[in-house]
């Protein structure tokens, strides 16, 4: 999970070399947005024993969090862009927000995160940023990250703090909610009914 300073474009270099300092992979990874979970679909090569990271920024590259790929997701899964915060979405309190900053902008939660299943119902709390009526999508991926036949749908949310519900589908293992029109959408809780 990373950034440039001013959440716009950049690159991430990433290196890996052996003990004996040579360089045994290299990939530039390219960047927008604030807090975006990147995923290297390449394997780290054997042998190596340092990952070295470098900013091709114009500005300080903020890395929040490295961490391997679980087995259990998918390598083409993007958990989120132009979106901060995430754990906050699902955190127990309505004082803390997950954050999404743009229309295109999503954030993915897996339904054992969210500690739900297929057949649940869930309660999203949520608003607007000035509060104003709007229009959140949210669809359904199964395990492999591919998107579940009629699980969109298109969430009217006006005022502060409302709450909203989505029925979860069969075969549901990633559940994807978008940004709104204009404004940052604030997600303040992502629970079981």
């Amino acid at each position: 999970m990373a950034n440039c300073a001013d959440g716009g474009a950049g690159i991430m270099g990433v290196m890996m070399y052996s003990e004996q300092g040579t360089i045994l992979a290299e990939f530039r990874v390219d960047m927008a947005g604030y807090k975006n979970i990147y995923t290297l679909n390449k394997p780290i090569p054997e042998g190596t024993s340092t990952v070295r990271i470098i900013s091709y920024c114009d500005q300080p590259l903020y890395i929040y969090e490295i961490e391997a790929q679980l087995a259990f997701m998918p390598a083409q899964a993007v958990l989120s862009q132009d979106a901060n915060n995430l754990d906050h979405g699902h955190d127990g309190s309505l004082d803390t927000s997950a954050n999404i900053f743009s229309e295109t902008g999503f954030i993915t939660y897996s339904t054992a995160e969210l500690g739900c299943a297929s057949g649940d119902t869930l309660v999203l709390t949520m608003n607007d940023s000035e509060n104003l009526p709007n229009t959140v999508s949210i669809v359904s991926k199964d395990d492999s990250f591919d998107v579940i036949t009629n699980s969109d749908a298109d969430i009217g949310i006006d005022g502060h703090k409302g709450n909203y519900t989505y029925a979860v589908p069969t075969g549901t293992a990633y559940i994807t909610i978008y940004g709104v029109t204009n404004n940052a959408l604030y997600i303040y809780e992502v629970k079981k009914q």
